[in-house]
């Protein structure tokens, strides 16, 4: 069985040695550097194929433009100014940077937003190197932990990781949905604050992204 139709420029993958029960299958894997389709022609035999694809933005990660691939997703943010004076809000734009002294704290924003029902789905809002995630749910957490909006939908499960927090749906009705959690303002210095995305975890081409952007925590060391 023979494959043709790679693209100039990529680049293809040795044969995966199969099961014993399955010699006759090849696989293959090309890897393209632009947006150029990618075609594949098999000849010589019956053909049984699953293809996926899987991609990171070429660009730098504050740069990286939305993206819709079966979802839209967006995030932004609302400062609480430890000064007293008024709430603001600022959404992510690509190529931005916002400037937030030390130890100030933030509410952040997610929208996910799906035109039909979804199944397995997750949601990823990852943060800025100096974002300190606050939890509402440990018995020590401060009244500066607990957003002032809840979530618009229960996800399945939540992980609350140092870098991101992340949403699980086992279903996902068809609907606009935000979700809400702090962060404090904990290291100085200038950090990508990279795009928040969603996808289908059996069909990670069913997805899409918001866009990245620069925080900056200033103090004594970072003005």
């Amino acid at each position: 069985m023979a494959a043709t139709g790679f693209p100039s420029g990529s680049r293809t993958i040795p044969e995966i040695d199969p099961p014993f029960w399955r010699r006759t299958s090849k696989s293959f894997c090309a890897s393209l550097e632009t947006d150029t389709a990618l075609g594949l022609t098999v000849t010589g035999g019956k053909l049984s194929a699953r293809v996926q694809q899987k991609y990171l933005p070429a660009g730098a990660g504050q740069s990286v433009e939305p993206k819709k691939d079966g979802f839209i997703v967006s995030r932004s943010l609302s400062w609480l100014h430890s000064d007293g004076s008024a709430l603001t809000h600022h959404d992510d734009k690509a190529g931005t940077a916002l400037s937030v002294p030390l130890g100030e704290i933030l509410e952040i924003h997610a929208q996910l937003v799906t035109d039909e029902v979804r199944h397995h789905v997750a949601l990823v809002v990852p943060i800025a190197a100096g974002l300190e995630p606050l939890n509402p749910n440990l018995e020590t957490a401060s009244s500066d932990a607990k957003p002032s909006q809840a979530d618009s939908i229960n996800p399945t499960y939540v992980q609350r990781l140092d870098q991101e927090v992340r949403y699980y749906f086992t279903e996902l009705p068809r609907g606009t949905y935000t979700f809400h959690f702090r962060v404090r303002a904990s290291s100085e210095g200038k950090f990508v604050h990279p795009p928040p995305y969603a996808e289908l975890m059996y069909r990670e081409e069913v997805r899409g992204r918001g866009a990245g952007m620069r925080i900056v925590v200033t103090g004594a060391h970072e003005k």
